[in-house]
């Protein structure tokens, strides 16, 4: 990945350096698409069954549940079961990221993100040591 930074940055080959990165989100029904930057010639998921891993869906009272996803080119459909008003999507969010699977046709993962901007439970506290 580095070497194709420097191609584009520096050496001024135009080639894709990254992975996916979150851009945006558009809520219609009980789906949120997610579009990217960097996405390539596409996404898809390095995955025996082609399953998203590592996704999670909210509605607006801020309960996070598994979700499923479909990638259309370019976009991620993503969707729950249990959230029929979906209002945020969590991708690689949670403290173990291992299962994240989410990539770029040129072989790059996509960056983890979150589409709210929700209070964190670690927001405000203080970690003190040598107690």
């Amino acid at each position: 990945m580095y070497a194709a930074i420097a191609l584009n940055n520096i050496y001024g080959q135009p080639m894709e350096y990254s992975g996916p990165v979150y851009e945006s989100m558009n809520t219609k029904g009980d789906r949120i698409t997610i579009s990217f930057t960097h996405t390539g010639n596409g996404l898809l998921v390095k995955d025996k069954d082609g399953y998203v891993k590592g996704l999670e869906i909210a509605g607006a009272d801020h309960q996070f549940h598994q979700a499923k996803a479909v990638i259309q080119h370019d976009k991620l459909i993503v969707y729950s079961d249990k959230v029929q008003e979906p209002v945020a999507v969590h991708y690689a969010w949670a403290d173990d990221a291992g299962d994240a699977n989410l990539y770029n046709v040129n072989g790059y993962p996509a960056v983890p993100f979150r589409t709210d901007k929700w209070k964190g439970i670690t927001e405000g506290k203080k970690y003190v040591t040598g107690k």
